[in-house]
Order: C-alpha cells, then sequence, then structure tokens
C-alpha cells in the first residue's frame, strides 16, 4: 500500500514538472493569443497593493492592437494554471526592452503573465519575422 502512495506521488510529482516545461508557440499562434503586440522599455513599475504590479511601458514598436507611447500593463509573476508557476515573482528589470503579448482584460487594462509570450527582446527568437510594425500612437487612446 505504501509503495502504491510512493508511484502515485512520483507520478504526479512528474507530471507536474512536465506542465512547467516551457514551450516556444510559433509566432502566428502567440500573436493570434494576443489583443496587442508591443516593443518597449520598462519605465517604471506601480505596485496597486494587490498581488501584482503594473508596469509602465515606453512603447517604440507596435505590430498589433492599439497602443501609444506608454502602456501600462498588469503583471501577475507566476499566475499561470501549472502549479510551477505559482511561486514564480520574477518580474524583468526597469530598462528591460521587452517584446510583450497582453490580453485585454474586463475591467481592466491589458494583462500579461507566465505563458503569454511576453519575454525580453535580446532573446525573442521570431522578431526578425515581425517585421518593422508601426509607431505607436500620439493621440490618446480611448
Amino acid at each position: 500500500m505504501s509503495m502504491f502512495r510512493v508511484l502515485v506521488a512520483v507520478v504526479f510529482g512528474a507530471s507536474l514538472g512536465l506542465a512547467c516545461t516551457s514551450v516556444e508557440l510559433p509566432l502566428r499562434e502567440t500573436k493570434k493569443g494576443a489583443d496587442v503586440v508591443f516593443r518597449g522599455t520598462i519605465s517604471e513599475y506601480r505596485d496597486i497593493g494587490k498581488d501584482y504590479k503594473i508596469a509602465v511601458f515606453q512603447v517604440s514598436r507596435v505590430w498589433k492592437g492599439r497602443a501609444g507611447r506608454i502602456v501600462e500593463v498588469s503583471t501577475y509573476p507566476g499566475y499561470s494554471d501549472a502549479g510551477c508557476a505559482l511561486g514564480s515573482t520574477t518580474l524583468l528589470e526597469i530598462g528591460s526592452d521587452v517584446l510583450v503579448f497582453a490580453r485585454k482584460v474586463k475591467g481592466q487594462d491589458y494583462l500579461t503573465n507566465y505563458w503569454s509570450g511576453t519575454k525580453s527582446a535580446k532573446y525573442y527568437p521570431y522578431l526578425r519575422e515581425l517585421g518593422p510594425g508601426n509607431p505607436p500612437y500620439t493621440a490618446p487612446i480611448r
């Protein structure tokens, strides 16, 4: 009986580990899952007293959606269905050049999370495939 419990624990633990394997989705799929795709530099994080922060980006290029020169994105570090992501609290440093894939959330601005595809532009494998993009909007976006 105890051997059975150990086996179940090992199999369950292994399946959690597999759920955390990072898979780089093709650009088309990652872009399809986002409402806005832009490149920007993190200028600050604002703590709003909840379990997440607001990242403020200075936007340089836009590939999808409407983004102004400044975009605020809710960041839920570790927000995910995977058990391993729940403890992740790593945020990119202020000044980081980031390619952002974010979704519009009802009642909020944009949200990016553990699985959205958002990452440092320096390490993004499909940056060239994205093409030149467009400049951000200069007029206020409503």
